[in-house]
């Protein structure tokens, strides 16, 4: 995600030369930390810039091995919601996969992100991308899990809840469950949009620092004030919109990925730890 937002061969190579050497020379954790993690966001920026064709913010460096942004930005647009709704179904499996192996199928069948909100958002995908309206057919098979998951999760409440006043909230509740996991799937899927939106950005804040600089070329020294513009630009570049892409890309994760089957309960993870003790290494696990 952060590569297709930021694709560019010359700033991948920056950020990658930049996490091997903090990897590599840093004696603090910290730093070889944040070095570990610029050497795979350097790759990817590296190979979407080789194939949008950008090199520095030029485009006119390097073919482009798939498009340039600009040129086709309905593709983009296309291909960015497309890789959002394999991220969506990768965290619904994954949540299906968990509950599975806890032995709590019951869930697996009420609620949004189980089995049967997989094929409510499978069908919904097949039904816009293969056809070109929605067939009885097709509303049949995204209504049909809806119903089926309601149905589950009203009768389960139900049975939980016995008093009159209480099931009037259930069904309450179930009404605005339904309403929800529509408005959550949509929103989800629309959300990736901004991948293509970041990445026609980048090549607009190129495009801006390009025309900036072309406009001082008739001023005395033009050579060095356009080098000057165009480097300082590019750092601007990396160090400004670099650091809003990966706080996108952290927030599609989370939001669109990990809240698919995260939850904040369970056995703590305890890693292996080797303790040094006056010479020795005592294990812990």
């Amino acid at each position: 995600l952060f590569g297709m937002m930021f694709g560019d061969l010359g700033h991948g190579v920056v950020l990658f030369l930049l996490g091997l050497f903090l990897r590599t020379f840093s004696g603090r954790p910290g730093l070889r930390r944040i070095g570990a993690l610029l050497l795979p966001v350097g790759l990817s920026s590296m190979v979407f810039g080789v194939l949008y064709g950008s090199f520095f913010g030029y485009e006119d460096i390097i073919p482009a091995l798939w498009f340039h942004p600009m040129d086709a930005i309905d593709r983009l647009l296309l291909y960015a919601i497309a890789i959002g709704a394999g991220v969506i179904v990768v965290g619904i499996l994954a949540n299906i996969g968990a509950k599975l192996l806890q032995a709590r199928l019951g869930e697996l069948l009420r609620e949004r992100f189980g089995i049967l909100g997989l094929w409510f958002y499978l069908s919904g995908l097949l039904s816009l991308g293969l056809s070109r309206g929605f067939s009885v057919l097709n509303l049949v098979l995204i209504l049909a899990p809806l119903f089926l998951m309601t149905a589950g999760k009203l009768i389960w409440e139900l049975r939980h809840r016995g008093d009159e006043g209480s099931r009037v909230l259930v069904f309450f509740i179930s009404a605005v469950d339904l309403f929800e996991t529509l408005i959550v799937y949509f929103s989800n899927t629309l959300s990736f949009i901004r991948v293509a939106a970041f990445a026609l950005n980048h090549v607009a804040l190129s495009l801006a620092i390009f025309q900036v600089a072309d406009m001082l070329r008739s001023l005395p020294g033009s050579g060095i004030i356009y080098g000057l513009l165009v480097a300082g630009g590019n750092l601007l570049i990396l160090v400004l919109e670099g650091g809003i892409v990966a706080i996108q890309v952290l927030r599609l994760e989370f939001y669109e990925f990990f809240s698919k089957f995260f939850e904040a309960e369970g056995v703590p993870f305890r890693p292996f730890r080797l303790l040094i003790q006056r010479g020795k290494e005592v294990s812990h696990a």
